[in-house]
């Protein structure tokens, strides 16, 4: 006696499937450097695509032969435009900072041209604009205390956020 497989049965081999690729295609195609929350949320996001697209099937075209490899292939296209986007939207940041003045000009121009320098180097230059305005603010004594605390703040605040860095956090732990 044959048994028969419900709908809900067959959307998780499916999704099971359409997983394995997405992390398949999050392997070959994201930066090595991403860290591990950030592709989960990719897949998080894929996967629930995909959930709710397989949702609308009824148990017979779940069954039909193009039904997986049409959701497979729509789940690496949304994947592979979700890795894009992040990194276009880095760039794009990177891009607005080197149009500042808080980066060495040799540094700038290499974002500018296209490269990415690594983001530990980013954030050390970060860290000594910020000890450099620190400086420059203690150091006049016609600031007042309201701008020495605000240079405080942003010392403060750019040398935590170089030590919660994933090279920092890196470099800390081979270090203790």
């Amino acid at each position: 006696m044959r048994k028969t497989r419900t709908k809900r049965q067959t959307e998780a081999d499916i999704i099971q499937q359409i997983q394995n690729e997405v992390q398949e295609t999050l392997l070959h195609n994201a930066p090595a450097h991403w860290r591990d929350q950030q592709l989960d949320a990719i897949e998080t996001k894929v996967l629930g695509n995909s959930r709710l697209a397989l949702a609308t099937f009824s148990a017979k075209e779940l069954v039909s032969p193009g039904t997986l490899k049409l959701h497979i292939e729509m789940a690496v296209a949304d994947t592979k435009q979700r890795i894009l986007e992040q990194i276009n939207t880095m760039a794009n940041v990177y891009d607005q900072l080197a149009r500042t003045t808080l980066l060495p000009i040799a540094m700038s121009e290499t974002i500018l041209s296209g490269d990415l320098p690594p983001t530990g180097d980013v954030l050390m230059a970060l860290v000594i604009t910020s000890m450099d305005c620190a400086a420059v603010v203690e150091g006049d004594h016609t600031t007042t205390m309201n701008e020495r605390r605000i240079a405080r703040m942003c010392l403060a605040t750019a040398f935590l956020t170089a030590l919660a860095s994933p090279p920092m956090v890196e470099q800390i732990r081979g270090v203790a």
